[in-house]
């Protein structure tokens, strides 16, 4: 008998290929695709070269409830609407602000 290699079809491309370059689809196991279309998808896409936007921190001022976002590079010590310092907290939950209002109206 004679030992025949096998071609199978790509199931993205549609090319016929032998076994031994073909390979499972991580993304749906069931699929089986060639080397090349493996290697395509794994590089990243235009979407994912793009630049990550920067990240914002949420403030909020206790003394005049501004509400307000910055670069988390930037550093802020004092309110821009009513420019008191010590009054801002980057969390909005009800929990930090009752600790910031309690600090606040402390003798």
């Amino acid at each position: 008998m004679k030992n025949k290699e096998v071609k199978v079809k790509c199931f993205k491309c549609g090319n016929k290929y032998l076994t031994s370059q073909m390979r499972y689809d991580p993304t749906n196991p069931k699929n089986i695709v060639c080397m090349s279309c493996l290697d395509r998808k794994s590089q990243p896409s235009k979407k994912q070269k793009q630049e990550k936007k920067p990240e914002n921190i949420r403030y909020y001022c206790v003394k005049c409830n501004f509400k307000f976002l910055r670069k988390k590079s930037q550093k802020i010590t004092s309110c821009p609407y009513c420019g008191k310092q010590g009054t801002l907290t980057t969390k909005t939950d009800a929990n930090s602000l009752l600790k910031t209002a309690g600090q606040e109206f402390k003798p």
